[in-house]
């Protein structure tokens, strides 16, 4: 698995339930400022990352394992 959707999962299973997609990107934008897991560009609704986007899209269709 790689390392920021490692990085997601953990997110996902710190925060607990299903938070909104804006906050999963506001926080993983905040987490990449120092590991640059994502890209982000300027949005109408903040930062925006594609590939974050794709991950929780896949995320949501096969729920990942941890051990994947």
């Amino acid at each position: 698995m790689f390392y920021r959707r490692k990085l997601l999962l953990a997110l996902l299973q710190k925060l607990g339930g299903e938070p909104s997609p804006l906050v999963i990107q506001n926080l993983l934008f905040l987490i990449s400022a120092q590991n640059q897991a994502y890209e982000f560009i300027p949005h109408t609704m903040g930062c925006h990352s594609l590939t974050l986007e794709s991950d929780l899209e896949l995320y949501a269709k096969d729920k990942w394992d941890e051990n994947t």
